[in-house]
This record gives structure tokens, sequence and C-alpha cells, in this order.
């Protein structure tokens, strides 16, 4: 799903949910006459898996862990069709996973955040 907020209920929620929403902007001088603009996306991996401790939770958390390394393979190479000129320059995961998330509501919360340069 693509939103500008999210705004799930972790108490709630069932399923596997991918949130993608624009979070940061950042434009400086590249020279006289152009800019470089930055663009930071933040790609949201969430299930609920029950206790960090269980057998089925772990096994849940692989499976998630594989889906967020997908999600970054795949974004790695894409070229994005409503700016074709923009390079992602980094990709981080912060967190890998949220272990408040994860302690408290039994939520498996990954970020993958993915920066993009374009220069116009």
């Amino acid at each position: 799903a693509r939103e500008y907020t999210a705004r799930t209920n972790l108490q709630d929620f069932t399923g596997t949910k991918v949130t993608v929403v624009p979070a940061e902007f950042a434009a400086v001088p590249a020279d006289r006459t152009r800019e470089q603009e930055d663009h930071v996306i933040h790609v949201a991996i969430q299930e609920r898996v029950g206790g960090a401790e269980d057998a089925t939770a772990k096994l849940a958390m692989d499976a998630l862990m594989t889906l967020a390394e997908e999600i970054r393979d795949y974004l790695r190479r894409l070229v994005l069709p409503d700016a074709p000129a923009a390079r992602r320059i980094a990709t981080e995961c912060r967190p890998i996973y949220d272990p408040t998330h994860l302690e408290t509501m039994g939520v498996f919360t990954c970020l993958i955040q993915l920066t993009y340069r374009t220069v116009r």
C-alpha cells in the first residue's frame, strides 16, 4: 500500500502489511543552474508473530527477514517509472527489526530506508 502516513493499529491487525511512505526530502545546489535532490522513502514490513521466544514466531520472523531481503534486492534494481533519472544511493534497515514492537505487541516490524538522488 502507498500511504502518506503509516497509521496501523498494531494491536489489531492480522496478516503481513507492507507500507511505503515518503519520509524526507533535501535539496542542495549541484552547480550554478541545477539542484541535487535526495528523496528518502520508508518501506515498513509488519506482521503479528507472537512472542519472540516462540518457535513458530522465530520461523515467521525468518520468513519476514527473507521478505525484507527480497524487497531490498528488488528495489536495488528498480528504475523508478515516474523518475527514471533517479539513482538509489543508499539502502538502510533501521531497525532490522523493532524489539519494542516485538516484545510489547508481538509484532515484527522492519523498516527499509531508501534514498534516491536526482539532479535537475
